[in-house]
């Protein structure tokens, strides 16, 4: 097409004398010369041109598609990330609800573990109280019992120190022996 161009653009220069209106001679050969570029564009455009702009092509082709599956691939590690954060999110909650219900249960056994505690304390008191109370009262009585048995011993050694001179029973002279003292 572009040959066919090139030939009539000769030939109507040629016809209008162009190139005398113009004051230059005739170019010699031109025709040939234009053909030949003509064909050497060709040849280049068909071995050099069009598979060095389909190679080009083709590269920018595979940039766009390697952008696509990284800008895909980006958001994938960005859902990825944002689950990651919801779920270390989610696991924090959890840790702390539990540290608190540790927190809570701790209290509660430390709380119950008072309780019985002070329980035993009073029963163990009360227990104590109750077994120094029934020592008290077998003491009361063993002193009661030793109170008369050393009374009796007291009077019998005094009574066998110093003879009584009205004479009579024991009882009676610790009887004496008391309204005379």
């Amino acid at each position: 097409m572009l040959a066919i161009l090139f030939a009539a653009v000769v030939f109507l220069l040629k016809g209008i004398e162009f190139w005398g209106a113009v004051g230059l001679p005739e170019p010699s050969g031109y025709l040939w010369q234009g053909f030949l570029f003509l064909g050497l564009l060709w040849v280049l455009q068909k071995g050099l041109f069009i598979p060095y702009l389909k190679t080009l092509e083709e590269r920018e082709e595979q940039t766009i598609h390697k952008t696509e599956r990284a800008e895909a691939t980006r958001e994938k590690a960005n859902e990825f990330a944002e689950d990651y954060r919801k779920k270390l999110e989610e696991i924090r909650q959890r840790s702390v609800l539990e540290r608190e219900q540790m927190a809570l249960a701790a209290e509660s056994e430390e709380k119950e573990m008072l309780a019985r505690a002070k329980g035993e304390g009073k029963r163990s008191l009360k227990k104590s109280l109750d077994e120094l109370e029934a020592e008290e009262a077998a003491a009361e009585k063993q002193l009661k019992e030793a109170q008369a048995t050393l009374a009796e011993e007291i009077l019998s050694q005094v009574l066998n120190t110093s003879k009584p001179s009205g004479g009579g029973t024991p009882r009676l002279v610790a009887l004496e022996a008391k309204k005379g003292s």
